[in-house]
């Protein structure tokens, strides 16, 4: 990880990631390639912030919901579902941020986390938090991501996520 500054307070970015990631007829709960923390770089109150971006389309008879859910060291930090998506959404751009605070640090290390979906789309927008305390072991290297997983498989359910930033 690189300096942060004299008093700590310049964020670093983790993960950029221009590609496309596609996300299309399964269930199967499916994780960006993310950033990595090194063991014992995070500091007490570090933020992880995470900014996502793409389109979503749900022109099935029945395509579910869509669960988000940001990743530290494996573990889901905080979890967003999506109410039962739209059967006509084509295209339809959506905009993901996310914060993840750590409260401590070590092999016992923990954190709090929010998450917000927004799009033009209500049964996509949403947000969720998660204040119960969540484990997170900073003293091995942490990667830090997002998971997507959708209730149904249907051909006619594509995600595309369009970007990806990771900062610290």
């Amino acid at each position: 990880m690189a300096t942060r500054g004299r008093k700590g307070n310049s964020r670093v970015t983790l993960h950029s990631q221009e590609v496309n990631f596609s996300l299309d007829n399964t269930t199967v709960a499916t994780a960006l390639a993310g950033g990595t923390v090194f063991a014992n770089s995070f500091r007490d109150g570090d933020v992880l912030n995470l900014r996502a971006f793409g389109d979503i389309g749900t022109v099935g008879a029945a395509p579910g919901t869509l669960t988000v859910e940001v990743l530290v060291g494996g573990t889901a930090i905080v979890t967003y579902v999506s109410a039962t998506l739209a059967t006509t959404l084509t295209d339809e751009p959506f905009f993901i941020n996310a914060d993840v605070i750590l409260r401590s640090l070590g092999t016992a290390g923990t954190a709090v986390a929010g998450i917000s979906v927004q799009s033009g789309e209500v049964t996509l927008d949403g947000a969720a938090s998660q204040s119960t305390a969540q484990a997170v072991n900073t003293t091995t290297d942490t990667a830090v991501t997002l998971r997507f997983t959708w209730s149904v498989a249907d051909a006619l359910n594509v995600l595309d996520v369009e970007g990806l930033t990771i900062t610290v």
